[in-house]
């Protein structure tokens, strides 16, 4: 049986990855490509993962094993009729836009506005409404919240394509999406 695996080599001056095909320690393919390329590769491969038939799990696991984006940058389009529309900006995957049902964006509100000391109290049925329906931007399948030790909240956003990621917002941060979130605008 052949060993085969992928090999990656960022350059020296940090502009482009080398991808190559290994096989058997052997280079048989390669490719590089600048952080453009990368991030379109990167959303061919995030489509490709939500069309197949192992689908990602539907809820996250207890204690997730995810990278923590710590203060991402965030914005927050004006409501359409199937809700509110949040972009959060990931180091690695770019801007990434989530589209929260009105009954879902109202319960993040509530949790981001709440004390960073308060328990969590999240209704599962109004995280989850609204969020069965095709879009662009991709809609969230599920959202996570906890306090963290540092006394700032963390923010998962699951969707469709099986994207799971976690942010850090201080207080003052989750306060203003809360707000931005209930106001509308």
């Amino acid at each position: 049986m052949l060993d085969g695996h992928l090999s990656l080599t960022l350059s020296q001056d940090q502009k482009t990855l080398r991808i190559e095909t290994m096989i058997d320690g052997a280079a048989v393919g390669w490719i590089d490509t600048d952080a453009s390329g990368l991030g379109r590769l990167i959303e061919l491969l995030g489509a490709q993962r939500a069309a197949m038939s192992d689908a990602v799990a539907e809820t996250l696991d207890p204690v997730p094993h995810l990278q923590l984006t710590a203060h991402p940058r965030w914005w927050v389009f004006d409501p359409s009729p199937d809700g509110h529309e949040l972009a959060l900006r990931h180091p690695g995957y770019g801007w990434l836009s989530f589209l929260l049902g009105p009954e879902s964006a109202i319960s993040l509100a509530g949790y981001l506005n709440r004390p960073l000391n308060e328990p969590l109290k999240i209704d599962a049925r109004a995280v989850q409404a609204g969020d069965r329906f095709s879009a662009t931007p991709i809609p969230v399948v599920h959202v996570v919240l906890g306090s963290l030790k540092t006394g700032q909240v963390a923010l998962g956003l699951e969707n469709r394509s099986g994207s799971t990621v976690f942010y850090s917002l201080s207080a003052d941060g989750a306060r203003a999406l809360g707000e931005k979130l209930i106001a509308g605008d």
